[in-house]
């Protein structure tokens, strides 16, 4: 029977449950080499790569059932650059209102500018608040006036403030101003859920 180092997957022998690793397919090519974007499910002897979706599972120790795992992969779209990398002062003027400062906007990359909305259905002067994750844009999220909010479709969700997790605790809040004030308080190991309270949690697969 085949094992996983067949496959190339390596650091998960002895473990039990989900494990995460690095990828035979990607990591050796990536800028983080050492990042661990294989998800290893040992109960279910089956794998998945978050980086380049490269999917699999060892085979059946019964032949009449054996069926190599293949998840369904759900195209992830890149989103595209902004026009804008300015923030407006009147979106200025109402962060700085909720106790935003310039310094906090500054580092965490706030933008204004109009993108259209399916509330409004019309384009919306828009504060763009951009997702990271190791340093590279993973997604947006816009918030018009109105309080209405979109992101980019078929764009990978993840948690905003990624780039800032570091060992020990961990403030999670439900929105990006949540987070921004955190910031201004000192305490940037701060993350938020990418679609508020109410939010589903298959985001966190990624």
């Amino acid at each position: 029977m085949k094992t996983y180092s067949d496959y190339g997957i390596t650091g998960v022998d002895g473990k039990s449950g989900e494990v995460a690793t690095t990828c035979p397919q990607c990591s050796a090519s990536r800028k983080k080499k050492k990042d661990k974007c294989l998800s290893v499910n040992l109960e279910k002897q089956t794998w998945f790569c978050h980086h380049c979706q490269f999917t699999g599972g060892l085979p059946s120790k019964d032949p009449v059932i054996d069926r190599h795992y293949r998840r369904p992969v759900k195209k992830i779209k890149k989103p595209d650059p902004v026009n804008s990398d300015t923030l407006s002062d009147k979106a200025r003027k109402y962060l700085n209102g909720r106790g935003i400062t310039d310094e906090v906007l500054e580092r965490n990359k706030i933008t204004s500018g109009f993108e259209w909305m399916p509330q409004t259905e019309k384009k919306e002067n828009c504060i763009l608040f951009p997702y990271f994750r190791n340093g590279e844009i993973i997604n947006f999220k816009y918030r018009d006036g109105n309080k209405n909010f979109k992101m980019v479709k078929d764009a990978e969700r993840t948690l905003y403030g990624y780039d800032d997790i570091v060992p020990g605790c961990l403030i999670w809040v439900e929105g990006e101003i949540d987070k921004l004030s955190f910031d201004v308080s000192l305490w940037s190991n701060c993350v938020s859920v990418p679609n508020g309270a109410a939010d589903k949690l298959d985001f966190l697969e990624h």
